[in-house]
């Protein structure tokens, strides 16, 4: 077979098996077992023991055993990405002319796994805090498409360089269409992982072109992410700008495919850290409501070097 053919082949093969993502998602309990299965992970279905209060502490209890258990994990995991990334990007400002990103094959290809990777982990950890069926449905069902794509575009073998927009134009239209799946959600959550999307197809897009206009949907990238790290107005205008500075002079599409994968990578871990207090903090205030009694009996949430604890070992010295 000539290579034509072969990458012919290569390109059919990937529309064929993206393709089979669309559909309407089947039910909730079918999502969360499939998306367990695809992470390797056993699938335990929820139980209700009768008591809120109880199902509660637990609930609260296996997650922060569980965040503890694979935060080390998840930081070495996002480091690594993150390395090889600013190897691929200076960090300082631009001062004077700069050799151009020049991304291979398998470097474009990773970028793109690793981002489309960090955004499944967003969409699932948004679909597991949401209450509304519906967008729990749609953010579950985008996180099953999103990681099943992610292996998908893993697999593929290498291409001629002249057949790579092709390809990379296949890539960007699938991807769309997974994300098309939550384009009648309409949530604040929901909207940060519409604009994730929707400035990563974009860019991939943009790539076999020699200029890029995507610099604007990167700002907004930026400042999604400082408004989920929750930082101090005046701090948070001084990193916008020096990081715009730093976007306005990005050239190419390759610059803004990079910078665009390694906002993303941050975005997964502020949102996180985000629905993590969250989440605990809405359970530990139903835990108040439903039984104040059991909330204070309960002490072991409350780390031994809080101010309340300090304060009440004070007042035991005292006496």
């Amino acid at each position: 077979m000539s290579k034509k053919k072969q990458d012919d082949q290569i390109i059919k093969e990937l529309e064929e098996r993206l393709a089979k993502l669309k559909g309407t998602p089947p039910s909730l309990e079918e999502l969360e077992e499939r998306f367990a299965k695809l992470q390797d992970r056993p699938y335990i279905p929820t139980k209700k023991s009768g008591n809120e209060v109880d199902d509660l502490i637990e609930q609260l209890q296996s997650e922060l055993k569980l965040e503890q258990k694979s935060k080390s994990l998840n930081d070495q995991k996002d480091q690594a990405i993150r390395d090889r990334l600013d190897k691929l990007r200076e960090d300082s400002p631009i001062t004077q002319k700069k050799t151009p990103i020049d991304l291979s094959f398998n470097d474009t290809k990773a970028i793109i796994t690793d981002t489309i990777d960090a955004q499944a982990d967003i969409a699932s950890s948004y679909a597991n805090r949401s209450t509304e069926l519906e967008e729990k449905k749609a953010l579950l069902h985008l996180a099953h498409n999103l990681t099943e794509a992610r292996d998908i575009i893993r697999d593929i073998p290498p291409i001629s360089k002249e057949y790579a927009p092709k390809l990379l134009d296949v890539i960007a239209s699938w991807l769309g269409k997974i994300y098309e799946g939550i384009k009648k959600i309409a949530s604040p959550a929901v909207n940060i992982i519409k604009e994730i999307g929707s400035s990563l197809v974009n860019s991939i897009k943009s790539l076999p072109h020699q200029s890029s206009k995507q610099q604007i949907k990167l700002k907004k990238l930026y400042r999604t992410y400082v408004d989920l790290k929750g930082i101090k107005p005046k701090i948070k205008e001084e990193f916008l700008k020096k990081h715009y500075e730093r976007i306005d002079q990005l050239q190419t599409p390759k610059e803004i495919f990079v910078e665009t994968a390694k906002i993303t990578q941050s975005i997964r871990i502020a949102g996180k850290q985000k629905i993590n207090t969250l989440k605990q903090q809405q359970i530990i205030n139903r835990m108040k409501q439903q039984s104040p009694t059991a909330f204070i009996n309960n002490n072991s949430f409350t780390p031994s070097n809080t101010p309340t604890n300090k304060a009440k070992s004070s007042k035991s010295n005292q006496r």
